[in-house]
């Protein structure tokens, strides 16, 4: 088979793929059920405070170990000398 008459017979089937795909998915568009708007102001506020919550979290934990950890190299390490 000639190269030249394979290239038509791709471009049909990908137009067609492509005309099929966007019909399917703006079908699934129209039956998703959208969040009102105060669902989404809700949900939104919630995600922020959550984020919030464990960065914050995070920062008094990691706050902890850096004392611990000065502390035991201030005994036993080298803490704020130098090594060499």
């Amino acid at each position: 088979m000639a190269s030249g008459t394979a290239k038509p017979f791709f471009i049909v089937g990908w137009y067609r793929s492509a005309r099929r795909f966007l019909r399917e998915a703006m079908h699934e568009l129209r039956e998703v059920v959208w969040p009102s708007a105060e669902e989404v102001k809700h949900y939104t506020i919630l995600v922020l405070t959550v984020i919030v919550s464990v960065a914050a979290f995070i920062a008094v934990f990691q706050a902890i170990f850096q004392w611990v950890a000065d502390g035991w190299l201030d005994l036993y390490g080298t803490h704020g000398r130098s090594i060499m």
